[in-house]
């Protein structure tokens, strides 16, 4: 009888694991029980259809003690990049995996960054094919090539009228405090969470936030409508306490508990717009960009390290002098001219 610690050792595990034959829409179609072994060489043959290959791959990682897990996932990615090449080829010319070329999984790999898949899951599409293709075929089909940047759309900013009414929605003073924190100095939620009561001075509109590294402090300057509420909550608190508490003493608000009095105001508020803490961040830096603040400035607010960074919020300013086309055309019709009946020419004494 087999010792429980012989089956804790992995090695073990693997030599009693069973052999699971190729599944699926990849499953070779070939009669009988047994199934051939596909080997796959150094060069992938003309003839060897998408069945056959998914079989040799499925039997090299099989080899290679791939898990179950991750077989699966080479399965679908393996499935999607031949609905892709399907598509991309109605002519027929994709039907054996011999013809796909490096412009194929470039192409592939695009689309599947524009559907705004994460990095993780690009850069595993990008080692399913090389594995596939290139270390096990003998092909270049990812050969010197880079990742796919994903696009990034333009998140929704608030109008200052929108971040007055998200403020006015607060359900109380603490509320109101953390929203015109995190609109009004540009502050992230971790950075936030950590202020004490001695980083804030509603004496000189001082406070010293620390990044949520620990490694680097800035200075920002408090707004005027917000000490009152500043000082009401600093009165009853000492020096060295968080500055907004949660319900375990000694413990700040946490960040769950500001991304949801953030979504409950947003929702007050009658705000159709998915408003959450970076939102704010993001408005405060595009309203202090629209009044003209020096770029370099909002740069050291907002605790950038690259000025890259800062210059993404560009995208939101449209240029003053800014004048369409349209504008130096003539578009509007001209005004119909009254047309005068033959009864009036008449009655006028003239033609018509």
């Amino acid at each position: 009888m087999t010792s429980t610690a012989h089956w804790r050792n992995l090695a073990a595990r693997r030599q009693y694991r069973p052999v699971r034959p190729p599944w699926g829409r990849f499953q070779p179609s070939c009669p009988g029980r047994f199934r051939p072994r596909v080997r796959l060489s150094e060069g992938v043959s003309r003839t060897l259809d998408w069945p056959a290959f998914w079989a040799g791959v499925h039997n090299r990682l099989r080899g290679a003690s791939f898990r179950n897990g991750t077989l699966l996932g080479y399965r679908q990615v393996l499935r999607a990049f031949r609905s892709h090449m399907d598509a991309a080829h109605p002519d027929g010319r994709a039907s054996r995996p011999a013809f796909v070329s490096d412009e194929d999984a470039r192409r592939f790999l695009y689309s599947v960054a524009n559907k705004g898949a994460s990095w993780s899951w690009i850069a595993f599409n990008i080692t399913v094919l090389r594995t596939a293709f290139d270390k096990l075929c003998g092909l270049r089909v990812t050969a010197g090539f880079r990742t796919p940047k994903r696009p990034q759309p333009l998140r929704d900013i608030l109008a200052p009228e929108e971040a007055r009414r998200l403020l006015a929605a607060a359900r109380s003073a603490r509320d109101r405090l953390a929203l015109g924190l995190l609109y009004g100095c540009g502050l992230k939620v971790g950075e936030l969470c950590a202020l004490r009561v001695g980083d804030a001075d509603p004496d000189t509109r001082a406070l010293t936030v620390t990044s949520a590294g620990g490694t680097r402090q800035r200075t920002l300057s408090i707004p005027e409508n917000l000490l009152p509420l500043l000082r009401a909550e600093m009165s009853f608190r000492e020096a060295g306490d968080f500055l907004l508490r949660g319900r375990t003493p000694g413990a700040p608000l946490s960040a769950r508990t500001i991304q949801r009095l953030v979504r409950s105001a947003a929702q007050l508020a009658g705000l159709p717009k998915e408003v959450t803490p970076m939102t704010l961040r993001h408005s405060h830096a595009v309203t202090r960009l629209r009044e003209g603040e020096n770029i370099r400035v909002l740069q050291e607010d907002l605790g950038h390290r690259l000025v890259e960074t800062t210059l993404a919020y560009s995208r939101y300013i449209l240029p003053p002098d800014l004048v369409s086309p349209a504008d130096r055309l003539s578009i509007l019709p001209r005004a119909p001219q009254p047309m005068r009946s033959a009864f009036a020419a008449l009655c006028h004494g003239g033609g018509p």
